[in-house]
């Protein structure tokens, strides 16, 4: 499915939100303009394909819609779902305002930069951030039973209010344990240890099926044809009866993961917005996929534990250091999580930090009106 695309709507819906003595969260959610996503159909699609698109799209429908249940202020609002005369399922939704986190992290990285934003503003609005993702996973996991699966920039949108917002259930999970029977994910920069370590074991343990596959076809080939003639039928039925056998396993092979998996994904996305580089990048050098891949597969099998992010000293370095335990069982839930003191420090989730989040999500700010509104914070 492609991006977004923006249609025009005056559509408007008011929810109450239960208020808060300190976090900004508005009690009245307006949409002025929806996005629609839509499978990438053409001439050159197969029926097969089309079939798949829609099988993924009224997946991502159930999956969006429960996650939007409870109107939690973190979760991208599911606005319906349509079929249009060719097959294909269109999904409208809220659209994001002020884009999403991976531009805005861009963004803020180059206000820094330029001295507009100082480091400790900067801080509380990384928080504040980090609070509201954590926030939409805590909903879809613990209210919806959802794993998201597909934790990355990209897909946490910045609304009018300068809220962050989960979005994009193109391979989420209803329930908070899955198994896969191939690799899930193209790219490692937003891929747990687990599912590292499942796909590579998945990947070398179906090369090892094919491989005694391709030998006993070699066998019926070169050696077969050799045996008396009375005794080849039966021996090429018997080595049938194998490969039957060997691709019926081959089928059946797959890994298991569960919810904590968004929590380590969610633990690069803050290793990349506080540390300002990749995780990935903290392992290994190298650009290559399958080297950054191996990387992540020798950190699942070792046992390396406690200061990945750092010395462990500050709340920061805690808080990643937990996320991106390799041990899975280790993680913290997202309850435990947003208990941590980092979400309790003064001026997190501000109405100033929000009105900030949103004027740096546009890449042609008045630098000066950007400075004017970082002193005003007066921290």
């Amino acid at each position: 499915m492609d991006a977004c695309s923006a249609l025009g709507s005056e559509r408007k819906s008011r929810r109450s939100q239960r208020p808060s003595s300190k976090k900004h969260v508005p009690a009245v959610f307006r949409t002025k303009r929806i996005a629609v996503k839509e499978p990438l159909v053409n001439e050159d699609t197969t029926p097969r394909q089309r079939a798949e698109f829609f099988d993924n799209a009224a997946s991502e429908v159930r999956a969006h819609r429960s996650a939007s249940e409870g109107d939690n202020p973190n979760i991208v609002p599911f606005r319906g779902a349509v079929q249009t005369p060719d097959g294909r399922i269109l999904i409208a939704m809220d659209l994001a305002e002020h884009g999403n986190v991976g531009d805005f992290s861009s963004n803020l990285s180059s206000a820094i930069e330029k001295g507009v934003v100082p480091e400790r503003i900067a801080n509380l609005i990384r928080i504040t951030l980090l609070e509201d993702m954590v926030s939409g996973i805590r909903h879809l996991q613990e209210s919806r039973g959802i794993t998201h699966i597909d934790i990355k920039p990209e897909n946490y949108f910045i609304s009018g209010d300068g809220i962050i917002q989960l979005g994009d259930f193109g391979l989420a999970d209803t329930s908070l344990e899955r198994e896969f029977d191939v690799r899930p994910l193209d790219a490692s920069t937003n891929t747990s240890t687990e599912i590292a370590v499942g796909s590579e074991g998945l990947r070398r343990t179906r090369d090892s099926i094919a491989d005694a596959i391709k030998r006993l076809n070699e066998t019926i080939k070169n050696e077969v044809p050799m045996l008396p003639e009375g005794e080849r039928q039966g021996e090429i039925d018997r080595i049938n009866n194998q490969i039957e056998q060997l691709n019926k396993l081959y089928a059946e092979q797959s890994f298991t993961i569960n919810e904590k998996s968004d929590t380590f994904a969610l633990g690069m996305m803050a290793y990349g917005l506080f540390k300002g580089k990749s995780f990935i990048g903290s392992l290994t050098d190298s650009t290559f996929e399958f080297e950054r891949r191996k990387a992540l597969v020798d950190l699942g099998q070792s046992d390396k534990r406690g200061q990945l992010a750092g010395t462990g000293v500050t709340s920061v370095d805690r808080l990643l250091n937990n996320m991106l335990d390799p041990d899975p069982d280790s993680r913290l839930g997202m309850s435990d999580l947003m208990k941590l003191s980092l979400f309790s420090e003064p001026g997190v989730g501000t109405k100033e930090v929000r009105d900030l989040i949103k004027l740096i999500s546009d890449p042609n700010v008045d630098p000066a009106k950007l400075k004017e509104a970082c002193d005003k914070m007066g921290v």
